[in-house]
């Protein structure tokens, strides 16, 4: 009886050795074909890596960290870490331990020389240090959800991760609070940044890091009726800066008062409304600068 986690060849495979089973010749190529088709996919197979959907991350299925660990540190397998150029991690498995999923995070990330894509849920301080350390020069998208900067050493570790990703081009942040009267600095190759759900202070300690004029060309930013004052971003930005702001969580009685705020200080040559799926409705506002036009 098949086992169920038996590993097996595709039916048209088996459909080739039992047509050719008399035929010695055939039965060489189509080993040779196989054998080259495994070569040469492991590129594909191994260029996205996603632990982001937790139907695998139950008790009794948790396995696939693990199992990618041990694949990385084998010597006859370690070689497939040069071909992971993405990496989603959302979510924690149940039933495993923080220490020991943090270790595990940092033993992948020491072995993925080529990854530019990172999307991570909760990150920790160790995990900061971590993408600092192994993926400073050579990442160039990252996505965090759920940052809490509450005090000095969480601002500094996590000041430390972005000074060193310097090939850094998107970055995006949800789920973001921390201390007030902070300084935050962007990395310089920033390009596009999107910041949800965050709280003013962030935002505040971003504007007060950006050098003016930033190089960013696009900001996200969400609708937000915690944020009183945008003022400080708008000195900074770029004439040319595309400003997209999410408005689909709004409520009729908030948006006017709220889109009052967010404007104050802006200077805008045009305005373009965009209907970017059912759930979505973003206004995007071009050429933003601070002085009159």
């Amino acid at each position: 009886m098949k086992q169920k986690n038996e590993r097996r060849l595709p039916d048209e495979i088996f459909a080739l050795i039992i047509e050719w089973l008399d035929d010695q010749t055939s039965l060489q190529n189509t080993a040779l074909v196989c054998k080259d088709f495994t070569f040469f996919s492991q590129q594909c197979f191994f260029k996205e890596i996603d632990f982001g959907d937790n139907s695998y991350m139950t008790e009794g299925r948790f396995p696939w960290i693990s199992r990618f660990v041990a694949l990385l540190r084998d010597p006859h397998s370690g070689f497939l870490g040069n071909f992971v150029q993405k990496l989603d991690f959302w979510g924690y498995p149940v039933g495993r331990e923080p220490e020991d999923l943090e270790a595990d995070m940092k033993s992948i990330l020491q072995a993925l020389p080529f990854l530019t894509k990172l999307m991570i849920e909760s990150p920790s301080l160790q995990l900061f240090r971590a993408i600092g350390m192994f993926l400073g020069g050579k990442l160039e998208e990252l996505w965090l959800d759920g940052v809490y900067l509450g005090g000095l050493d969480e601002f500094r570790i996590f000041q430390g991760m972005l000074t060193s990703l310097t090939a850094l081009k998107s970055l995006s942040i949800r789920h973001c609070t921390g201390l007030k009267d902070q300084v935050l600095a962007l990395p310089t190759s920033l390009r596009a940044a999107s910041f949800a759900l965050t709280d003013e202070s962030i935002l505040h300690a971003i504007g007060l890091g950006m050098e003016a004029p930033s190089q960013i060309s696009t900001l996200f930013l969400d609708f937000d009726t915690g944020v009183n004052d945008y003022s400080i971003l708008w000195r900074v930005l770029g004439l040319d800066t595309v400003v997209v702001l999410d408005v689909g969580t709004a409520r009729q009685h908030t948006f006017v008062p709220a889109m009052d705020i967010f404007a104050q200080g802006l200077r805008v040559r045009r305005t373009h409304n965009n209907l970017l799926s059912n759930d979505f409705r973003c206004r995007v506002l071009r050429s933003v600068h601070s002085q009159p036009f």
